[in-house]
């Protein structure tokens, strides 16, 4: 049934990581979040690609698509990268989740997002 087929295209995170270096995830670092099903079988277009979100408590951002020469794609289906918002609220845990551009949503993933990074508090 339709309830079936929404399931199976359903997003899911499976971690969220920095992008680049170590240490904390603070609003600003460039983080990957990783799972599957973040660009389902026909929304590979770049019009589609360009409406995939991810939400960090709320706060929406867009996941800016790359492919100039020479970069990966981004989306992937298994892998968005997408900064953290400046507006993020520091020191609790932070529900993310992605929509699809079909407007399909993951379950919440909790983040921790901190002050400071390592070594400055």
């Amino acid at each position: 049934t339709g309830s079936k087929a929404v399931a199976s295209n359903e997003p899911v995170i499976d971690s969220i990581t920095r992008a680049r270096g170590r240490g904390r995830i603070i609003p600003g670092t460039l983080v990957d979040v990783n799972g599957t099903n973040f660009v389902p079988p026909g929304g590979e277009t770049p019009t589609n690609r360009a409406r995939v979100r991810v939400r960090f408590d709320g706060i929406e951002e867009p996941v800016a698509p790359r492919g100039a020469a020479g970069q990966e794609t981004n989306p992937k289906d298994t892998r968005l990268r997408v900064r953290v918002p400046s507006r993020v609220e520091i020191g609790n845990d932070v529900k993310v989740v992605v929509v699809t551009a079909a407007g399909i949503t993951s379950k919440p993933y909790l983040m921790s997002v901190k002050l400071t990074r390592d070594g400055d508090d």
